[in-house]
């Protein structure tokens, strides 16, 4: 008898322990009770969120009705009073945070026009243009100008262009530079550190006229003076 009570406990226990520990998300029962969910996306997302929000010290003060309410995130719902149903996917606003995959397709009018939308449905939940609270409605104007105004095909290619037509501009710059640098590093160790046997073979192979080596000497024995080098003797 004894010996059975105690297989039954065995068998027991196991489901005991298992419902009293919290129903925590993870990697695992998201992609199997909500397949549409990436996980690792909605992680990102939330990161950019409370970057975002709390810089404003707003992050708990949102409306419950608000999608980035962090009691509405589908990761953190463990019991957290929301309602059956309500809980958010993250990953469904990874457009307006750029935070989707690195794969993804490319930029379609159709698609940034419904992410347009629902990110202007986002701030109308999140921070009403009406609210008696100005801070609020100022909110509103920012992220609709940071978030929204920013789902536009047109407006990322021209922007992207722009940032080509620059680093074009820039690079041929900064290769003269280069180069510039480079040569007169080259010359001043050639004039102050020595080279006579270079400036000679290049004076007998003719590509050095004679009035210009007489300078380039000069300029270099004062170079050397100037250093506190001893100073060639030969011109």
């Amino acid at each position: 008898m004894a010996a059975k009570s105690i297989l039954l406990l065995a068998v027991q226990l196991p489901s005991v322990f298992a419902s009293g520990l919290p129903n925590l998300p993870s990697e695992g029962n998201l992609t199997e009770q909500h397949p549409w969910c990436s996980v690792s996306v909605s992680r990102r997302v939330r990161s950019h969120v409370d970057e975002a929000i709390q810089a404003h010290h707003i992050l708990q003060k949102l409306p419950e009705k608000c999608p980035l309410h962090p009691q509405r995130d589908l990761l953190a719902d463990n019991g957290n009073g929301s309602e059956p149903g309500q809980s958010v996917c993250m990953a469904d606003y990874c457009e307006i945070f750029g935070a989707c995959e690195a794969d993804q397709a490319p930029c379609e009018a159709q698609r940034m026009a419904e992410q347009k939308k629902r990110c202007e449905k986002l701030l109308l939940q999140c921070f009403p243009p009406g609210s008696q609270d100005v801070a609020t409605r100022r909110l509103h104007s920012h992220y609709s100008r940071k978030w929204c105004r920013e789902l536009d095909c047109e407006l990322r290619t021209h922007r992207e262009e722009e940032d080509l037509r620059s680093l074009t501009a820039i690079s041929p710059l900064l290769g003269f530079i280069v180069v510039l640098c480079m040569a007169a590093f080259a010359a001043m160790i050639l004039l102050i550190g020595g080279g006579d046997d270079v400036l000679f073979l290049m004076y007998e192979c003719g590509l050095v006229p004679q009035r210009l080596m007489r300078s380039w000497v000069q300029t270099r024995d004062g170079l050397r003076k100037y250093a506190g080098l001893p100073i060639s003797h030969v011109s």
